[in-house]
C-alpha cells in the first residue's frame, strides 16, 4: 500500500508543479526555448524521483515480507539478523530480483 500512495502522491505533486511552471512560463504570452528547456529538465527530474522512491519502497517492502525484519536506513540489516536467513528466504529474493530484470527486459 504504501509504494502506490507514494508514487500517486509524488505523480499529483508533480501535475502541481506542471501547472505552475506553466503558469510562470506564460507570463509573458510566450514559451521560449529556455522556458522549453527548464520544463523538459524538471519533467525528467520528476519521472526520475518517482522511480526511485517506488523502486526503493518497493524492494524494501520486498525485504520485509521475505526476510521478516526491515533493514535501517542505510538498507543494511544488524548482524544478528543478517546472517539467520533461510535457504528459502535466499531465493526467493534472487527470484524476486530476477523478475524485477525480466519486467524491465520485457517491458
Amino acid at each position: 500500500l504504501v509504494v502506490p500512495l507514494s508514487i500517486a502522491f509524488l505523480v499529483a505533486l508533480g501535475k502541481i508543479t506542471e501547472c505552475l511552471r506553466k503558469h510562470k512560463t506564460m507570463q509573458d504570452g510566450d514559451k521560449d526555448w529556455q522556458e522549453t528547456l527548464w520544463d523538459e529538465q524538471v519533467k525528467e527530474g520528476e519521472n526520475d524521483v518517482v522511480s526511485l522512491a517506488g523502486s526503493f519502497l518497493l524492494v524494501q517492502t520486498m525485504r520485509f515480507l521475505i526476510g521478516g525484519t526491515l533493514p535501517n536506513a542505510e538498507g543494511e540489516e544488524e548482524l544478528d539478523v543478517l546472517f539467520q536467513h533461510d535457504i528459502t528466504e535466499v531465493l526467493l529474493m534472487y527470484l524476486f530480483g530476477f523478475a524485477c530484470v525480466g519486467i524491465v527486459v520485457f517491458l
